[in-house]
């Protein structure tokens, strides 16, 4: 039996801090566009670092979504709290893994990466 997923009804855009805190009990995954939404003007600021640390220890996964290149996504994956990162507009994936990182190329290829 397939469990029921509440289901909710946005009739106009409000503020996040107006929302019922019971809506968001269930969110398992935060996918977020990276530049100037979690970093702003390239600088990633200590709030939002914090905010990932908090949504990490809530058990909710966060990955950005970046046209970044693979360079600068590894080093995103390996230090900021989050749980992979998925970069050059979808080519690949890093995330972290018990061994590592590992990488998930276009083709679904998973790499290690030391």
């Amino acid at each position: 039996m397939r469990k029921q997923v509440p289901q909710f009804r946005i009739d106009k855009v409000q503020p996040l801090e107006e929302a019922d805190i019971s809506i968001f009990r269930t969110v398992r995954f935060v996918l977020t566009d990276m530049d100037e939404t979690l970093a702003y003007n390239g600088r990633l600021s200590s709030e939002t670092y914090a905010a990932l640390e908090q949504l990490q220890a809530a058990g909710v996964k966060v990955v950005p979504v970046t046209a970044a290149s693979a360079g600068w996504c590894d080093q995103m994956a390996r230090m900021w709290p989050i749980d992979g990162v998925i970069g050059e507009n979808g080519g690949f994936f890093f995330r972290r893994a018990s061994q590592g990182m590992v990488l998930n190329d276009i083709s679904g290829t998973e790499n290690s990466v030391v």
